[in-house]
């Protein structure tokens, strides 16, 4: 079972996967590259807690795609580094679009056979990896409005990036993932219309037929 929240997914995936010895290794730039890669896990899991609202079904999202987008953002940081050999790399050299189009169309987007929601994965994955991503203040997330803007750290080693993860509040922000920010208001309300139509049919189906 994924954990619930953006905070909590996060710390699962620099745990069980994006181990030292995965973001560790050279170039510095990789790191910051598999925490992206964590964000967009994070944020594909979360959005199913909100379904149909998140995505219009319940995928099977696992840890088996992060491992896979994982080494293929390796495979590919390897290929400009001479296999990791150089300490850094410039951003502008970074495969971006081979990175994007495998995310979108293979990795998590092979799961998704709804065209909005595969719109929706693709605005993701388009907005985090790309150049800008190394930039100061960097914005996580598509929001129009300052107040619920999340700037990506300000980090390049893999202890300075846990560490904004345990800054950030454990209930997170449903405008992190892309949904209104009364989203979890709207859930509720959903699970409760669920359980009562529920309840009416069960109460039906067990009312005593009247005699003739």
């Amino acid at each position: 079972e994924p954990p619930s929240g953006v905070k909590a997914s996060l710390q699962r995936s620099f745990t069980q996967v994006l181990t030292p010895e995965k973001t560790d290794r050279a170039p510095v730039e990789r790191c910051r590259l598999h925490f992206l890669l964590a964000f967009m896990h994070a944020v594909v899991l979360e959005r199913l807690r909100f379904h149909p609202v998140g995505w219009s079904k319940k995928y099977e999202f696992s840890d088996a795609d992060q491992v896979c987008g994982r080494d293929i953002i390796d495979a590919w940081v390897d290929s400009v580094t001479q296999n990791g050999q150089l300490s850094n790399i410039s951003p502008d050299k970074i495969p971006w679009d081979a990175i994007q189009s495998i995310l979108v169309e293979a990795v998590y987007g092979g799961r998704i056979d709804n065209a909005f929601d595969h719109e929706i994965l693709r605005a993701f994955v388009k907005h985090l990896f790309r150049e800008e991503s190394f930039n100061s203040g960097f914005s996580l997330n598509m929001t129009l409005t300052k107040e619920h803007d999340l700037k990506s750290p300000d980090a390049r080693k893999r202890e300075q990036f846990l560490q904004w993860i345990e800054e950030l509040p454990t209930k997170g922000n449903p405008t992190w993932i892309g949904l209104p920010v009364h989203a979890e208001q709207m859930l509720r309300i959903n699970r409760a219309n669920h359980t009562l139509a529920r309840w009416l049919a069960l109460q039906s189906s067990a009312a005593p037929v009247p005699k003739t």
